[in-house]
C-alpha cells in the first residue's frame, strides 16, 4: 500500500474507484439513486425540498493547476462534493445568486462576504459556511490539511441529514 493510501485512511477517505465496487454489492439500489442528476435552483426561485449538498465559492482568478487541486480533492470525498456547483466571485467582490445549498465553502474573505451579501438570512441560518484558505494558498502542506480536515468533518455533518 502506497503512503498516499495510507494518508487517506488516516484522514477517512476513501478512493472513490474502490468505494464504488464495495458499495455496489452492499446496495444496488443506492447506485441508482446516486446517479440521478441534483436538482440545482437559485434561492430566488428554488423550493424548499431542492437542495444542492454542497457549493463552492472561489475567487475569478484561480489558476487551473489550483482548480484541478481543488477538484480532486472534491472527487475523493464522494458525489456530493466532486458534482458541487463552483461559483466566482468578481474582483469586485460580486456574486450572482447561488443555488440553495446545505453547505457552502468559501475559499477566502471575499467570497465569505460577498456570500453574505448575497444570501438570505434564512438560508444562512440553514447552512453551514466553512471558511477555507485562500485558493492559491493551497499548495502548501499547512492549508492543504485544513482543506481535507474540513471537508471530513463537512462530510460526518451532511450524512445526518
Amino acid at each position: 500500500m502506497t503512503s498516499r493510501h495510507e494518508r487517506l485512511r488516516a484522514l477517512g477517505v476513501t478512493p472513490y474507484r474502490l468505494r464504488s465496487s464495495r458499495d455496489a454489492a452492499a446496495a444496488p439500489e443506492s447506485a441508482l439513486v446516486a446517479a440521478e442528476p441534483v436538482a440545482v435552483g437559485t434561492a430566488a426561485t428554488n423550493s424548499s425540498n431542492a437542495v444542492v449538498p454542497c457549493v463552492l465559492l472561489l475567487p475569478s482568478a484561480c489558476s487551473p493547476r489550483t482548480l484541478d487541486l481543488i477538484g480532486r480533492c472534491m472527487h475523493a470525498f464522494g458525489a456530493d462534493f466532486a458534482r458541487a456547483p463552483r461559483l466566482a466571485v468578481g474582483e469586485s467582490g460580486t456574486l450572482d445568486t447561488p443555488p440553495v445549498a446545505r453547505a457552502y465553502l468559501a475559499f477566502g474573505d471575499a467570497q465569505a462576504r460577498a456570500l453574505g451579501h448575497v444570501l438570505d438570512a434564512e438560508v444562512m441560518r440553514a447552512a453551514e459556511i466553512v471558511l477555507l484558505d485562500v485558493p492559491d494558498a493551497l499548495h502548501a502542506g499547512g492549508a492543504k490539511r485544513r482543506l481535507w480536515q474540513a471537508l471530513k468533518a463537512l462530510r460526518r455533518r451532511l450524512r445526518m441529514y
